[in-house]
């Protein structure tokens, strides 16, 4: 009977209290009585329930929340943020790594008075997206800011100034990313790929020309050096029979001459042929 009510006893205290897990850090706030709305930062343990005290528990473990279309991921509600670029609309997902510093975490419940899921979902989305909508104006040029992927400094723009602002808060921001890809108005997409299509049949019908304008100049360098072949064979011949009637002597022609006679005399010969074949 006695080790029943031992444990009946210890079941009621266990109930009776609130568990802080490792990672955790818990607030006390007093809600009666004289201490009402004192706030009291709790580590890991076991801390009795009352009906003059609340807890509040906060992760210190790095947190990685999207705001996000789609309904599967993040929250049951679309979360994700627009903003316009020359009247045009375009449409992110966005992610955001943060932790909280352990030291501010009673400091950060007494401004916001909220869950840290209740901080994520409320204050920080609202402003990441009035950094992101601040930085978007200086951008006029929609079809500029998708070709030069200016997409990608703007979200540094806006890391930068929300862990400037939540770090004074108790709350450091790691990093803040596109999840996916934006989506852009279907009319600026059309209109970007009917321009780089344009481009490409640009940079075709180039490269066609030059390729043209290769072959000819190859055809007229074949022609000329034909040309110049045949200049020098005809220039090599005239030399040749040049050098050939320079060798003909009166001697070497009578040489050869004898070379190829008969014998035989011709039968009517003047004076002036009989002193050549006499070799006068």
């Amino acid at each position: 009977m006695k080790k029943g009510f031992l444990l009946f006893f210890a079941v009621l205290v266990l109930s009776s209290c609130t568990k802080v897990e490792p990672g955790y850090v818990a607030l006390r706030v007093w809600t009666l009585g004289q201490n009402a709305g004192k706030v009291d930062t709790l580590g890991v343990g076991r801390y009795a329930l009352g009906l003059q005290k609340e807890y509040h528990k906060f992760p210190i473990f790095k947190q990685n929340y999207v705001w996000t279309k789609d309904r599967a991921e993040g929250s049951p509600v679309d979360e994700s943020i627009t903003f316009p670029i020359e009247g045009l609309t375009i449409n992110i997902d966005i992610g955001i790594e943060f932790s909280v510093d352990s030291e501010n975490v009673a400091k950060i419940y007494s401004e916001y008075r909220k869950s840290l899921e209740g901080i994520t979902d409320g204050p920080m989305r609202n402003f990441v997206r009035d950094s992101i909508l601040d930085s978007a104006n200086k951008y006029h040029n929609m079809e500029q800011f998708i070709s030069k992927s200016e997409i990608s400094e703007m979200i540094d723009n806006v890391e930068e100034s929300v862990q400037a602002y939540f770090s004074q808060k108790g709350i450091l921001v790691d990093n803040i990313y596109l999840v996916g890809a934006p989506r852009y108005p279907q009319t600026v997409i059309s209109s970007i790929e009917e321009k780089i299509k344009a481009t490409q049949q640009a940079i075709q019908r180039e490269n066609e020309l030059r390729e043209a304008e290769a072959e000819a100049k190859k055809k007229v360098a074949q022609a000329e050096g034909d040309a110049q072949a045949q200049i020098a064979r005809a220039k090599a011949e005239a030399e040749s029979n040049a050098l050939r009637q320079k060798s003909y002597t009166e001697e070497v022609l009578r040489a050869m001459w004898i070379e190829k006679w008969d014998g035989k005399l011709p039968q009517t010969v003047t004076g002036d042929e009989l002193s050549i074949l006499m070799g006068m």
